[in-house]
Protein backbone atom coordinates (compact mmCIF):
# COMPACT_ATOMS: atom_id res chain seq x y z
CA UNK A 1 0.00 0.00 0.00
CA UNK A 2 1.40 3.33 -1.42
CA UNK A 3 1.42 6.24 1.53
CA UNK A 4 1.99 10.07 1.88
CA UNK A 5 3.62 11.52 4.55
CA UNK A 6 1.48 13.98 6.91
CA UNK A 7 3.21 16.77 6.31
CA UNK A 8 1.95 16.71 2.33
CA UNK A 9 -1.16 14.93 2.95
CA UNK A 10 -2.75 18.34 5.53
CA UNK A 11 -2.15 20.51 2.60
CA UNK A 12 -4.82 18.99 0.52
CA UNK A 13 -6.98 18.85 3.88
CA UNK A 14 -6.24 22.22 4.97
CA UNK A 15 -7.51 23.13 1.16
CA UNK A 16 -10.55 21.37 1.20
CA UNK A 17 -11.79 22.17 5.01
CA UNK A 18 -11.34 26.32 3.88
CA UNK A 19 -14.23 25.10 1.79
CA UNK A 20 -17.17 24.71 4.59
CA UNK A 21 -20.17 25.07 2.03
CA UNK A 22 -19.07 22.31 0.13
CA UNK A 23 -21.24 18.37 0.62
CA UNK A 24 -17.87 16.78 0.34
CA UNK A 25 -20.11 13.32 0.86
CA UNK A 26 -21.37 14.27 -2.66
CA UNK A 27 -17.43 14.72 -3.88
CA UNK A 28 -15.49 12.01 -2.04
CA UNK A 29 -15.44 8.00 -1.22
CA UNK A 30 -17.11 7.68 2.55
CA UNK A 31 -13.18 6.07 3.45
CA UNK A 32 -11.94 9.96 2.82
CA UNK A 33 -14.38 11.97 4.55
CA UNK A 34 -13.09 11.17 8.17
CA UNK A 35 -9.93 12.89 7.23
CA UNK A 36 -11.95 16.44 6.71
CA UNK A 37 -12.84 16.61 10.22
CA UNK A 38 -9.88 14.59 12.04
CA UNK A 39 -6.47 16.08 13.36
CA UNK A 40 -3.61 15.15 10.94
CA UNK A 41 -0.48 14.10 12.34
CA UNK A 42 2.03 15.94 10.41
CA UNK A 43 4.69 12.53 11.23
CA UNK A 44 2.01 10.17 10.52
CA UNK A 45 1.49 8.51 7.44
CA UNK A 46 -2.06 8.66 5.21
CA UNK A 47 -3.03 6.63 1.99
CA UNK A 48 -1.73 7.65 -1.50
CA UNK A 49 -5.14 6.93 -2.95
CA UNK A 50 -7.23 9.21 -0.32
CA UNK A 51 -4.09 11.68 -1.32
CA UNK A 52 -4.94 11.49 -4.84
CA UNK A 53 -8.21 11.82 -4.73
CA UNK A 54 -8.28 15.05 -2.93
CA UNK A 55 -6.09 16.31 -4.91
CA UNK A 56 -8.83 15.80 -7.29
CA UNK A 57 -10.92 18.01 -5.78
CA UNK A 58 -8.65 21.17 -5.75
CA UNK A 59 -9.04 22.38 -9.30
CA UNK A 60 -13.16 22.42 -9.03
CA UNK A 61 -12.19 24.60 -5.92
CA UNK A 62 -12.22 27.93 -7.33
CA UNK A 63 -15.91 27.53 -9.00
CA UNK A 64 -17.39 26.92 -5.29
CA UNK A 65 -17.84 29.60 -2.23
Amino acid sequence: MRQVKGIRFVDYVRMLRGHRGVDWSARLSADDLPYLTTHIDLDGWYPMATFERLGNQIPALRWTT
